[in-house]
């Protein structure tokens, strides 16, 4: 079974010192992925410090990835507080450059409630012919939606393409699942949720770690799908045992640009202020469960 689909990267952003994007560590990194059998990509993401791009850097990262690489399929992230907002980043990527589609966390800052995303999703749905996914990351927004927003969005509008759920609870996953229908494509974040997610009928994984060991993923959805449960199994032990590099006290973007540059594949750590780049100190820790754990970069 093709699981290209189910298996999308959300990009780090690589830098320069002085923070300006390094569009030639970009290519060779994506170039990396795609050799590995990745086809679906996540430019602007939470992996890729999504606030702090603007949107004219977005679009050239998109476009990079259309020059780079053939047949894949580009999904952005819009990050935003609000629908004029999130329109008029839609409105300059649509000018500007070839996606299939959005991913669009919920608005932050304020705790807004059912009706109120029902109306912004409803706003973005209305005015795009793209596919939307939603993003649901309540560590950064604070916002949990409740599971019935993605259903009576879907009942009206066809382009709500599915959502993708970074929050380490498999109950509100069930809750999800129990409420939308086939065609919903429902993604994890969570690299601990990626075969559970499978397990109770979910459509695929978005993992940061996927920039480090996109094989590993790939891997474990073909033996699945394979019916090859008991290797699937094996692979996700493997995969729960590397997430041990996130108990380094920094932010996960931080972690996995260090432990690409620890790898020498072409990224270097730096990332943009506030967020605080990983301390030298942690090097042999990280490369110590990446070394023992890490056989599908």
């Amino acid at each position: 079974m093709d699981v290209s689909s189910r298996v999308m990267i959300p990009l780090v952003t690589p830098f320069n010192r002085d923070y300006s994007l390094d569009i030639e560590s970009f290519k060779l990194h994506v170039e990396r992925l795609y050799n590995s059998g990745v086809r679906y990509f996540f430019p602007s993401s939470s992996t890729g410090e999504m606030d702090r791009l603007g949107i004219e850097e977005v679009a050239q990262l998109v476009n990079v990835l259309r020059e780079c690489l053939g047949d894949i399929h580009i999904y952005p992230g819009i990050f935003s507080h609000g629908v004029s907002e999130a329109l008029s980043k839609i409105e300059y990527l649509d000018k500007s450059c070839d996606v299939d589609g959005y991913i669009i966390p919920t608005p932050s800052y304020f705790k807004y409630g059912l009706n109120s995303l029902y109306k912004f999703y409803s706003e973005i749905l209305a005015n795009t012919e793209k596919e939307v996914i939603i993003y649901v990351i309540p560590s950064n927004t604070g916002i949990l939606p409740e599971p019935q927003l993605f259903r009576m969005l879907r009942e009206r509008y066809s382009n709500l393409a599915g959502v993708k759920i970074t929050y380490n609870d498999i109950t509100y996953l069930r809750d999800v699942l129990d409420i939308t229908y086939d065609g919903f494509k429902v993604y994890v974040g969570s690299d601990l949720l990626s075969l559970p997610n499978l397990m109770l009928g979910g459509y695929g994984v978005i993992p940061g770690l996927g920039n480090i060991f996109p094989k590993l993923y790939i891997e474990m959805y073909r033996k699945f799908y394979g019916s090859r449960y008991g290797d699937a199994i094996n692979l996700y032990r493997l995969l729960a045992k590397i997430t041990n590099i996130f108990k380094i006290p920094y932010m996960f973007p931080a972690v996995i640009k260090y432990t690409l540059e620890a790898l020498d594949l072409g990224i270097k750590r730096f990332v943009r202020p506030p967020m605080e780049e990983v301390d030298d100190r942690y090097r042999d820790e990280i490369l110590d469960v990446v070394n023992i754990y890490g056989g599908y970069i």
